[in-house]
């Protein structure tokens, strides 16, 4: 799975799909992850095309159970939003 094109910050955010029960829960909502690029290309640099799309099934399987202390282990994935909020004035 290619990254699209970045928004403002440099980062790309990823929202899993949830389906089955944890779709249908009342309350329940997927939260997007953060995928800091440069980070993802250097940690990829070395698999192949196949392998990076593994990767990233797994990220997203992974991010759409909530399995947040998976997630963690790979550097280049934020759990929260890392670009700085913007105020309103």
């Amino acid at each position: 799975m290619p990254l699209p094109n970045l928004g403002p910050g440099g980062y790309y955010s990823a929202m899993p799909e949830t389906s089955g029960p944890a779709k249908n829960q009342e309350g329940a909502k997927s939260q997007p992850i953060w995928i800091n690029p440069p980070k993802f290309w250097a940690a990829t640099r070395e698999m192949s095309q196949d392998e990076v799309g593994n990767l990233m099934d797994r990220i997203m399987q992974m991010a759409a159970a909530g399995d947040r202390e998976a997630l963690r282990k790979f550097d280049f994935v934020y759990l929260d939003n890392p670009r700085p909020a913007r105020h309103a004035s």
